[in-house]
């Protein structure tokens, strides 16, 4: 039983990745559908085999009581409607975690989990890549038309392709560092190279800025655990490469176009960024105990935005989004 809640964490991880990240409607109805069939599957096989016992984590305490937070903020909500589909949405990612937990038991379980982040890593950075090449992708053109060229990949946003891949690429780089046999890392350093290579092009400065800070502190990390020169020199010249090719496409006459496109739309550049969270310290200043309630960001914001042609459905910022719409008790809980 245990299996089948495993297979279907895969499933539903896969999914999540790339259909859910290019649309919201027939993908999240079905990604739901399969979060609770798992949920079932572990349910029952921990019913089935007494021997098993829930998996306990230090994020327990917190993720509950933001849970709790977030329900007690929908009471409050100035739309309890979109409140609750907040909610429904939020419990999707927890119980991804949630079934992570409880399905890898071991180690052979934790590398089938590694397997499948390292695969949709790389499907993510091909199918990116393949979109940018003057044919296109066919799955998934939509999304790279309606940003301008920036690598979109899967995803509708170009930002959260490169959170993405941010958050795989030292994932890649520690498996590449466990002796596998050399078939396997000529594969992770392929991967890696895509990975690193369509990062980039996502022309996302936040997943840029986060990489790098990830691996430094895997640079600093290594060091105190001691690696080969080998394995010293390939995290370097990672780190290396992301910075140098970061630079280079932020000078190249097309990043140019696509910044002054930005500007020339009012699209959310950093100042007008800056003008947003400031606005929306201003939404949360008049509703500091429970917010305004999860996911009414976008309908309570359009009375504090600034003068804007471009309407900000979030704050492009997730703890300030978050203060804003559940309250000050965010905060210790955070």
């Amino acid at each position: 039983m245990l299996n089948a809640a495993r297979a279907n964490l895969y499933v539903l991880m896969a999914f999540v990745v790339l259909a859910g990240g290019g649309s919201s409607g027939w993908a999240s109805a079905l990604s739901h559908q399969l979060m609770i069939l798992g949920l079932l599957l572990v349910v029952l096989s921990l019913q089935w085999d007494a021997r098993k016992r829930v998996q306990r984590t230090p994020l327990d305490k917190p993720l509950l009581a933001a849970v709790a937070l977030a329900a007690v903020s929908t009471l409050f909500s100035s739309s309890t409607a979109v409140s609750l589909r907040a909610l429904w949405e939020l419990a999707l990612p927890l119980a991804v975690f949630f079934l992570a937990i409880q399905t890898t038991r071991n180690r052979e379980d934790l590398r089938g989990l590694v397997y499948l982040v390292l695969l949709l890593g790389g499907a993510v950075a091909l199918a990116g890549l393949t979109g940018l090449s003057p044919h296109g992708n066919p799955l998934w053109r939509d999304n790279a038309v309606r940003q301008h060229g920036r690598l979109t990949s899967v995803f509708f946003n170009p930002d959260h392709a490169g959170a993405f891949l941010e958050m795989a690429i030292p994932l890649c780089l520690g498996f590449l560092f466990t002796g596998i046999p050399r078939a396997k890392k000529t594969g992770a350093v392929f991967l890696l190279l895509a990975m690193l290579s369509a990062l980039v092009l996502t022309l996302s400065r936040g997943a840029w800025i986060s990489a790098l800070a990830g691996l430094c502190f895997f640079w600093a990390v290594s060091l105190k655990r001691g690696l080969s020169r080998l394995q010293k020199s390939l995290l370097f010249a990672s780190i290396a490469g992301v910075l140098f090719l970061a630079l280079l496409a932020a000078s190249t006459p097309a990043t140019l176009r696509i910044l002054s496109f930005e500007e020339a739309t009012e699209m959310p550049g950093f100042r007008i960024r800056a003008r947003v969270w400031a606005a929306a310290l201003g939404m949360f200043a008049d509703n500091p105990w429970t917010g305004t309630g999860p996911g009414t960001f976008g309908i309570m914001f359009a009375q504090y935005q600034p003068g804007f042609a471009f309407r900000f459905l979030e704050a492009h910022n997730d703890y300030i989004d978050f203060l804003a719409e559940t309250g000050i008790f965010f905060v210790p809980i955070l």
